[in-house]
């Protein structure tokens, strides 16, 4: 609903949707756990997996939604 107004493709509204939980994991969870700053305590790389997989996420619920949005569209 909040991305709807600009023309974006649905997969880059998938990315753009995918920012929030990776901010709430590497802002807010990973710290409160005692992991540190970004999750640091887990690896260097712990922000980077953090956001891929997020990514990966947005991407295949934008995928669904374009599906599912084809599919109702031609049975009606």
């Amino acid at each position: 609903p909040f991305i709807r107004p600009r023309k974006l493709s649905p997969i880059r509204k998938g990315l753009l949707l995918s920012l929030a939980p990776s901010a709430a994991q590497l802002f807010y969870f990973l710290p409160e756990a005692g992991l540190g700053a970004m999750g640091r305590g887990l690896g260097q790389l712990t922000p980077v997996v953090v956001v891929l997989t997020n990514a990966l996420w947005g991407y295949v619920l934008a995928r669904v939604m374009m599906t599912v949005q084809t599919r109702s569209s031609k049975a009606e």
